[in-house]
């Protein structure tokens, strides 16, 4: 299946709501309904579902251990780029209640991004089919201020009453691991056999002049020349008395 990734890890974020295509109401009972969402990079281009890459945060509270698969993850620290993210998903979500407004003008929004003690969480559910990349361990075992990078991935928009919000996926996780979870003080070994030397041509950047390495270590083998110079150097042998 198609899909689009909005990555707001970098400063400038891929993404033009022009292109989002919001698809006609499905009713699931008498009070609540929903409208699947989709991007579309080019005109007549196969639609593409949307997921959303956050910038790397750490983790101050244990993830996994809320009821019904739904998680709350903290967008910490406040920098750049987590500031952007949040100010993202504010007008990502501000375009489409005005995609409702004028048939529902009395329309609230219910976000995925909410505050609580200065400090501002992501609601999103953990998927079945999540995967934690780098370590193969579950959500419960990520320790409190390690680093992470997840992707959500957007499902559709939820209708209750006067209501409407995201419906999102914890998709993929990708965890960096605190220092005590690993042998930081671990020496490199050390290579105890020293190596020849071997002659070389490096060429600089204009090619204009060689560096030779000489060769070490490495013994002299005499050539023919030498031996026969050697040869005639010799005294010749006297008779002995």
């Amino acid at each position: 299946m198609s899909f689009y990734i909005i990555n707001c890890s970098n400063k400038e974020i891929n993404y033009n709501f022009d292109k989002v295509i919001i698809g006609k109401k499905i009713i699931n009972d008498t009070k609540s309904a929903k409208y699947y969402i989709y991007y579309q990079e080019d005109e007549y281009d196969h639609i593409k579902d949307i997921y959303i890459k956050l910038p790397k945060i750490r983790t101050i509270y244990k993830l996994g251990e809320n009821k019904f698969y739904n998680e709350n993850i903290s967008i910490y620290p406040n920098y750049d780029l987590t500031n952007n993210f949040i100010n993202f998903i504010k007008q990502f979500e501000f375009d489409i209640k005005e995609c409702f407004i004028n048939k529902f003008p009395n329309i609230e929004l219910n976000s995925i991004i909410n505050k609580k003690n200065n400090i501002h969480f992501l609601k999103t559910h953990i998927d079945s089919n999540l995967k934690i990349i780098n370590n193969n361990i579950n959500i419960t075992d990520i320790q409190r201020n390690s680093e992470i990078e997840i992707i959500i991935k957007i499902n559709y928009i939820w209708n209750k009453d006067n209501i409407i919000g995201l419906n999102t996926d914890l998709f993929q996780i990708s965890y960096t691991p605190i220092p005590k979870e690993i042998n930081i003080n671990q020496k490199p070994i050390e290579n105890n056999f020293k190596s020849n030397i071997i002659k070389n041509d490096l060429k600089l950047d204009n090619d204009s002049e060689k560096i030779e390495i000489p060769i070490l270590n490495k013994p002299r083998v005499p050539s023919i020349a030498d031996l026969n110079f050697a040869i005639r150097k010799l005294k010749p042998l006297t008779k002995s008395d």
